[in-house]
């Protein structure tokens, strides 16, 4: 009988020759992504949108902040899952959220096109620019009637 480990290594290699046999996305269309190591809220440069090996599905940015090593944000190519499937395993390891008002965190943004990894946490300033657009139509609005 097979060990559960070479199981699971056996499936990780099928399906990793399997992504790379496939016509993935960046085949067809050249995925780039910013490749750069900062140690502040730094955007990476032009020269650092670089393209991504073939089997890149998608671009990555790690922001981490600990004793140690102090903030580090590092943005490359990747190749997908970008979380756990399993929501009680990215909670146990605190990848549930990004909470960067802690001393101590690890956080993983992934996007699938090309550049995408370029701005720091582009989905939060999304969110926020949505709420204040609809509070200021809300107030506006009042005023009006």
């Amino acid at each position: 009988m097979l060990s559960s480990s070479i199981i699971f290594t056996v499936m990780f290699i099928s399906a990793a020759a399997a992504a790379a046999s496939s016509g993935t996305r960046n085949e067809t269309k050249g995925l780039s992504c910013y490749q750069c190591v900062r140690h502040t809220e730094e955007l990476c440069t032009p020269q650092d949108l670089r393209p991504c090996p073939k089997i890149s599905d998608r671009c990555v940015t790690h922001i981490q902040k600990d004793e140690n090593t102090g903030f580090t944000i590092k943005r490359e190519c990747g190749l997908g899952p970008c979380q756990f499937d399993d929501e009680m395993v990215q909670k146990g390891l605190g990848l549930d959220r990004c909470d960067r008002t802690r001393k101590q965190y690890f956080c993983v943004h992934c996007c699938n096109e090309s550049g995408c990894n370029g701005v720091p946490d582009t989905h939060s300033n999304l969110q926020l620019n949505l709420y204040l657009l609809t509070f200021i139509t809300s107030t506006l609005l009042q005023q009006l009637l």
